[in-house]
């Protein structure tokens, strides 16, 4: 054997070790999460009246929510994977929100996580939805662009470092969709669609941070990051009622 070929086969072997024990940390972190899940929906259910389930929290937290995360970032977030049936009883919440989480889904993955909102709500419960409004990136083609949104489009090329040449909402539109592990970009039409065809009904869209509800105003965190005026730009929010 070559010393080359050796040295071949020994990085591919470290490589795949690497792998496979990414592989266990990651189930042992996995099952970790899950063994702690019932006691802390125990606890939740037994310290809060109306209970109010926040789906992706990312490192953001809500008074008097169950704040969860597919990788939770604080020991405060519980482990939670909306592709799979949610661990929680049929009519276990009063509300049920998510920010910028189902278009990180496939159009059928978000489906389901839709179909367990409507389960886990109860009767007359509400769900809340926030996320990118792809008409509102289309709109940045128009001839008559509004100066919001051509302040979008440079504050995009700025941040991202995308080209600037003769069509930058084209690299725009292609950063949005590409990046971020975006999947599936709703427009309010198909979001509607998709939220009914599972049994919501009542369908309303508000602005971020916007609700007839005093119990969903200001529960986005989204603006903080980008920007208000970016967030009020790209973000459309679905109010819809079990």
């Amino acid at each position: 054997m070559s010393q080359g070929y050796a040295s071949t086969v020994l990085g591919y072997t470290a490589l795949g070790l690497r792998k496979y024990w990414s592989g266990v940390h990651e189930a042992l972190r996995k099952r970790r999460w899950e063994a702690e899940r019932e006691r802390r929906i125990s606890a939740y259910r037994e310290r809060y009246a109306v209970r109010k389930l926040h789906m992706g929290a990312g490192p953001s937290r809500l008074t008097g929510w169950l704040d969860t995360d597919l990788a939770p970032c604080l020991d405060s977030i519980m482990y939670l994977d909306v592709r799979e049936p949610f661990p929680f009883a049929d009519s276990s919440f009063r509300y049920v929100f998510s920010e910028h989480l189902i278009e990180h889904l496939t159009y059928a993955e978000g489906q389901h996580m839709l179909k367990e909102c409507r389960r886990v709500l109860e009767p007359d419960g509400t769900l809340r939805v926030a996320t990118p409004n792809l008409l509102r990136l289309l709109e940045l083609f128009e001839p008559s662009l509004p100066q919001s949104g051509q302040r979008y489009i440079d504050w995009t090329l700025s941040r991202y470092h995308l080209p600037t040449c003769s069509s930058p909402p084209c690299f725009v539109l292609n950063n949005f969709m590409r990046a971020w592990g975006h999947k599936f970009v709703y427009d309010p039409v198909t979001l509607k669609a998709a939220v009914e065809s599972v049994g919501f009904t009542k369908t309303d869209f508000v602005a971020p941070g916007e609700s007839d509800d005093t119990e969903l105003r200001g529960v986005e965190f989204h603006g903080q990051e980008i920007g208000e005026e970016y967030n009020l730009f790209e973000t459309m929010v679905c109010e819809a009622r079990a």
